[in-house]
Order: C-alpha cells, then sequence, then structure tokens
C-alpha cells in the first residue's frame, strides 16, 4: 500500500498475521500438507505429535491405526473419538459430584473454615495445583500455547463457570470480599500486559506476579481470621452441614480387603470412626487424581480434535485446550454449587485461575528467565495474546460492574452476563482465526524492511 507523508511518498505493507494456512514442518498440524500415504510417518516420527498423548495416542490412532486414505472409516473413527470424550466427561461429573463435594464439605468442617475460604484455598489448589506442576516442570513450553491457554482457561473459568454457578444458587456477595477478588485478578491481567508488550519478562517482573498471589492468599486469610475473632467474641458459631456420607475407595484388592475387615470390626454405624479425618484426606487427594488423569485425556481428545480441523496454536489453546483444562472446575464447582455451596464454587472460579496464572506463569517465566545470561525471559502471547488479555479484562470488568449495579446481589442476570460476555470473546476470537476480522494488535502493522 502506498500512501503520502509529508509529500513523499512512504511505501507500506499491510501485515495481516496469517495463522492458519502455512504450519511449521515440526508442528503438527503439517500433516494436512502431506499426501495421505505419508502421514502416518509422520505422526509416528514427529515429536510434536506425540505431546498431545497421555496414556492414549489419539493422532496415532486416526491417521495410523484407522488412516486417513479412507474418508468414510476415518469420520467413523472421530466419531468415536468423540464418543470417548463424552464417557469422559461422565466419568468427571459422577466422581466430583459423589466423592469430590463431600470430600470437600467434610474438610471444610473439620477444619472449621468458610465457603469462600475453602473455595480460594482448597478447592483452588485442588483444582490448580496439577497444571500448575505441568507447568513449572516444564518452562520451556511454547509460551504463545502457554499464555492463551491460561488467559482462555481464566475466561472460561469466571464467565462460563462463574455465571453457571450464579443461574443455579444465586446469593448475595459480600462487597469487600467479591471486590478484593477482581481487583486483584485486574491488577495481575494489566500487569502481565504491560510487562510483556515487548515480550520480554524478566525476574522482577516475575517476582511481583508472584507476590501479589501470595499478598491476595494473605489478605483473604487474614480477613477470615478477623471473622473468627468477631464471631468468639460474640459466641456464634457457623454452621457448615456435610452432605454425604459414603466414600469409595477403589484400591488395590489385596490392601483393600484387609482395611475392609479392619474397619468393620472398629467402626459403628452411628457416628464417624476416629479415623474419618484421614479417609477424607485420602479421597480428597483420589479425587484430585482421578479428575487430573481423565481431564488430561479429555485434554488429548481435544488436541487431536484441534488437528483435524487445522485451529492454530493461540485459538486452540484459548478454546479446546482451555475448555478441557477447566473440565475438572467445572464439573467440581457446578456440582458443589447445585449441592448449596455457591460461595464456595464462586470463590474457587477466582482463586483457581488466579493461582494459575500469577503462580504458574510466575514461576515459568521465573524459571526460564533463571536459563538465560541475561536473566530475561522471551515471551511470545501469539496472535491472540492482545485479545485475551483485553476480552479477560471485559469480563472482569462487567461481573464487578454488574454487582454494583445490583447491589452485590449475585442474581442469574448477573450470571448471564458473565457469560454472554465470554461468548462474545470466543466470537471475535474465531472471526479472527478465520481471517475474517483482525484480532487486536495484527491489522495494518507497517513491515520494518520498508517491503
Amino acid at each position: 500500500m502506498i500512501v503520502h507523508q509529508n509529500g513523499s511518498l512512504l511505501q507500506r505493507s499491510i501485515r495481516h498475521a496469517t495463522y492458519v494456512n502455512f504450519p511449521r514442518p515440526d508442528d503438527c498440524s503439517y500433516l494436512h500438507m502431506l499426501p495421505v500415504e505419508e502421514q502416518c510417518e509422520f505422526v509416528e516420527t514427529t515429536e510434536a505429535c506425540a505431546e498431545s498423548e497421555y496414556y492414549f495416542n489419539y493422532v496415532g490412532y486416526l491417521y495410523c491405526t484407522i488412516g486417513s486414505d479412507s474418508e468414510y472409516l476415518f469420520n467413523l473413527g472421530f466419531v468415536l473419538l468423540l464418543c470417548i470424550c463424552v464417557y469422559y466427561f461422565v466419568i468427571l461429573g459422577t466422581t466430583a459430584d459423589k466423592f469430590f463435594c463431600p470430600t470437600l464439605a467434610a474438610i471444610a468442617k473439620a477444619l472449621n473454615i468458610s465457603e469462600a475460604l475453602a473455595g480460594v484455598t482448597i478447592l483452588a489448589f485442588g483444582n490448580g495445583s496439577p497444571d500448575l506442576f505441568t507447568a513449572v516442570a516444564n518452562p520451556d513450553a511454547d509460551t504463545e500455547l502457554m499464555f492463551s491457554e491460561l488467559l482462555g482457561s481464566a475466561a472460561f473459568v469466571i464467565g462460563v463457570i462463574g455465571g453457571t454457578v450464579l443461574l443455579i444458587q444465586p446469593f448475595d456477595f459480600p462487597p469487600w470480599g467479591i471486590s478484593r477478588d477482581l481487583a486483584f485478578f485486574i491488577a495481575a491481567i494489566v500487569w502481565i500486559t504491560l510487562k510483556a508488550a515487548d515480550e520480554r519478562f524478566n525476574l522482577y517482573d516475575s517476582a511481583i506476579l508472584i507476590g501479589m498471589y501470595f499478598l491476595f492468599l494473605a489478605l483473604v486469610i487474614w480477613e477470615f481470621i478477623q471473622e473468627r475473632q468477631e464471631q468468639q467474641r460474640s459466641q456464634s458459631t457457623s454452621a457448615f452441614i456435610m452432605i454425604g456420607k459414603v466414600y469409595i475407595f477403589v484400591w488395590v484388592v489385596v490392601i483393600a480387603v484387609p482395611l475392609m475387615v479392619v474397619i468393620y470390626y472398629t467402626s459403628r454405624t452411628d457416628r464417624c470412626p476416629r479415623y474419618h479425618k484421614l479417609f477424607t484426606l485420602l479421597s480428597f487427594f483420589g479425587c484430585i487424581q482421578v479428575i487430573y488423569v481423565v481431564a488430561q485425556e479429555v485434554v488429548s481428545v481435544l488436541e487431536t480434535v484441534g488437528i483435524v480441523l487445522k485451529l492454530s496454536k493461540s485459538v486452540l489453546g484459548l478454546s479446546l485446550l482451555a475448555w478441557g483444562n477447566s473440565v475438572g472446575d467445572l464439573f467440581s464447582n457446578v456440582a458443589l454449587a447445585r449441592q448449596g455451596y455457591g460461595k464456595m464454587a464462586f470463590a474457587a472460579c477466582f482463586g483457581g485461575p488466579l493461582l494459575n496464572l500469577c503462580l504458574g506463569l510466575g514461576l515459568t517465566l521465573m524459571t526460564k528467565a533463571f536459563g538465560v545470561q541475561n536473566l530475561i525471559a522471551d515471551v511470545r502471547k501469539g496472535v491472540m495474546g492482545e485479545n485475551c488479555e483485553v476480552y479477560l479484562f471485559q469480563i472482569l470488568t462487567t461481573t464487578w460492574l454488574c454487582l454494583l449495579f445490583t447491589n452485590f446481589q449475585g442474581r442469574p442476570s448477573v450470571g448471564l452476563a458473565m457469560i454472554v460476555t465470554y461468548l462474545m470473546f470466543l466470537a471475535f476470537s474465531f472471526l479472527g482465526e478465520f481471517e475474517l476480522i483482525h484480532p487486536y494488535g495484527t491489522d495494518h502493522h507497517p513491515d520494518p524492511n520498508g517491503a
């Protein structure tokens, strides 16, 4: 494009980031550029295709076991893969509803803590710790995918899951508590946006991001201590009723049978045994393990779906991978809301994503910075990075404004507004993916070479 500036001609080129076509040769989606007879060999020899594998290799199942030479069989295998994914969702729902929720209620009762504190600590850590450990253990992972996945997951958990919780069980918010959660999340988003604008993140930037989370956690605990002291002074106690009394443990038969015999002769049916708290703790970690393993399989299936549908890394991260990584939060938080623990579920919708965003991203980039000489981590947000930041900021501010207008009453209309805002973000992202519109930060950049 030729433009005039001060009477002289200046040549610029319209650079629209193209991210649907021309995948890199080391990317698994490059198999679509190859002939059908070479696709299986490419899947077996390319490291990127093995990244989506957890227990089962779904990419190999489609392109090698079934093969893409027969379109009918390939489509049939793809439908079977989607059915397997639905079965995983059933497992997650059953685990969350029948085991995880009663366990959390029992732990909160044993520790005598409030629903809000249990949500931002126990439930948030239970839902977010597997993703946190995975991110920290792999600091050399692609930051483009990590950014879109973390921000996309946060948008989904807050917008969709948080909104669904309000639709299921409306309740009144304490103004200070929800304002604190929203303010810290907005501060974290603004800090990441400002510091990652030049695609560089130093140690101090990471340390401040990590410090934000611990300051948030300290305020939550301090507030709970203050409330407990006031309750003790007024000699009032709050009842936290536990629902669900049966915990089923699936152990190896050799270990389970002796335990069953001991429990049978040392317990009664009219009261909890002395070791009930220990079993509750074992049930908590067992549920987390089941949810994590099944959720990882869901992520693997969705990554395979993204490869088949030829989605870019950015959109794959903010949509399919974000949904897959948040499926544990979805089932556990919704199940809690259905059983009457809406405050705990909604608090976890902020605590879990904030944990992953501040600690997960902060520790990962700090480890990445320690690995280079200048102690500065190179960060690549990808073409959808700014899009995720802008819309996550919009979801948070929309939630805050809606609560201000309703005098902090968590009405179903507030939940609906949160879900609609997320759907706007999703629509904008997919329109940008298919190059119908420009995502934020990608349209009409001047070519630095003057071409």
